[in-house]
């Protein structure tokens, strides 16, 4: 598939916002060697904010942002601090959305873990794999009812594994598929229209280093089948397979209908999944993993003068319809897109046409390094976190840009950007120096 990618600038990119409060030391230890925010995620049920923080911080503090909510320019209150993986760094940190008072943790110890945000920071309950030796976990997701917990493995040997188990009965996991995927599982994320789906389309995404996009049938691992003659219960439970041909960074939903925009009027081919890789390019697919739009490079659809995109940070589908926080009043599918001096730019695709993103918000003066995580509330606060070992807070309560019916901004600032740059101009994205750093927290080396 060609790719394609078309860039415009809408009305508040102009105006780029700065942070109403800079948190440059939550963990208040040494500046000397500030840890990494990895990643965030924020609690609407007690508005607090859960921060993982990498060596030698390894650690997930809990902050209070109520203040931060009420006053933006308030610091971030530190409750409490997690090391619930005390022999490894924490890769994957969501709070419960099946009962908000507790987190799970995934970490390179090789367990998963349940934390009570309420009591002192002890784990609640440990999920291990059946091995002899330890599996650093590298991603992880929990069913929307909360009752099936899924962590995917780093490669080991000559396969990664996906573990499944039932959080009620924790002393052995329902099932270990091995053969999904023959290299380190980067993503795992539940089908969200779980809890409202038949039995037939509980479906579970997966995405790896070995270049593959999986589909697997929840339903077939819980119940499997009991042909004796079927030796390979993944084979079973998986369904669609989508080979991108380069290594998975993060994958995700677009739930509900789907992407629908004008040049997609077939249902099969409305786009439900996106996906982006280690080499900054960015795909759409289908519900049974058709390939739909392939943007290519996103570093090489830029304009030097007013934004140039050095790495993606993460893709988010924000829906209005079901209630969900609105950065600035944005919906749709929405990219988050960093610099390797640490600024920030909001992209929403095109509601009637796929091929274009348009940049909303440009975020500057917070950070000094790369960014990590981003995360926002019904509030109007958004927060990022970073290398520089910080965590911005920003307001993103103004919704003052008008639109047209299909949703696109009608002030645009510069011309449209659809001329690629030569491969040589564009940039390697810089990685700062972290020997303890888990694998799945670093980009692999680009070759010359």
């Amino acid at each position: 598939m060609e790719p394609t990618f078309r860039l415009k600038f809408g009305a508040n990119s102009k105006r780029p916002a700065t942070p109403l409060y800079i948190d440059e030391n939550p963990l208040l230890g040494s500046r000397d060697n500030q840890p990494y925010v990895t990643c965030l995620d924020y609690n609407s049920a007690n508005s607090s904010l859960l921060a993982v923080f990498s060596s030698p911080g390894d650690c997930i503090a809990l902050l209070d942002a109520t203040a931060a909510a009420s006053n933006l320019q308030q610091p971030l209150r530190r409750i409490q601090t997690f090391k619930p993986h005390q022999d490894g760094t924490g890769t994957s940190t969501l709070v419960n959305t099946s009962d908000p008072s507790t987190f799970w943790s995934a970490g390179t110890d090789g367990r998963v873990i349940q934390c009570d945000m309420r009591t002192q920071p002890s784990a609640r309950l440990i999920l291990k794999g059946k091995w002899s030796h330890r599996r650093p976990f590298l991603s992880m997701d929990v069913s929307p009812d909360g009752n099936t917990v899924i962590a995917g493995t780093e490669k080991d040997g000559e396969d990664a594994s996906i573990v499944f188990w039932d959080p009620r009965n924790p002393k052995q996991p329902l099932a270990t598929h091995t053969s999904t995927h023959s290299d380190d599982i980067t993503s795992l994320h539940f089908d969200p229209d779980l809890s409202s789906s038949s039995s037939d389309s509980r479906h579970i995404l997966s995405g790896s280093t070995d270049g593959l996009l999986s589909l697997t049938n929840l339903q077939n691992v819980l119940n499997p089948t009991m042909d004796e003659s079927n030796e390979d219960e993944d084979e079973d439970a998986v369904e669609h397979v989508a080979n991108w041909g380069c290594s998975v960074a993060r994958c995700g939903w677009i739930p509900g209908d789907g992407l629908r925009v004008r040049e997609h009027q077939d249902r099969s081919n409305i786009p439900r999944i996106w996906s982006t890789s280690d080499m900054e390019t960015m795909g759409l697919w289908s519900a049974e993993l058709d390939p739909v739009r392939e943007y290519g490079d996103v570093r090489q659809s830029s304009s030097p003068e007013q934004w140039k995109t050095d790495y993606v940070i993460d893709v988010k589908w924000v829906d209005k319809h079901r209630g969900d926080a609105r950065p600035w009043g944005e919906s749709g599918l929405l990219k988050w897109c960093g610099t390797n001096e640490g600024d920030v730019a909001l992209l929403r695709l095109s509601h009637s046409d796929s091929s274009k993103w348009t940049i909303e918000r440009i975020l500057k003066n917070g950070h000094s390094d790369i960014v990590r995580s981003v995360c926002w509330t019904k509030e109007g606060v958004l927060f990022t976190g970073g290398e520089d070992g910080k965590i911005c807070i920003w307001d993103s309560s103004k919704q003052d840009t008008q639109r047209d019916k299909d949703g696109d901004v009608e002030m645009v600032s510069g011309a449209e950007v659809g001329s690629p740059q030569s491969p040589g101009d564009v940039q390697r994205r810089r990685r700062s120096p972290h020997e303890d750093e888990p694998k799945i927290l670093k980009r692999r080396k680009r070759e010359e």
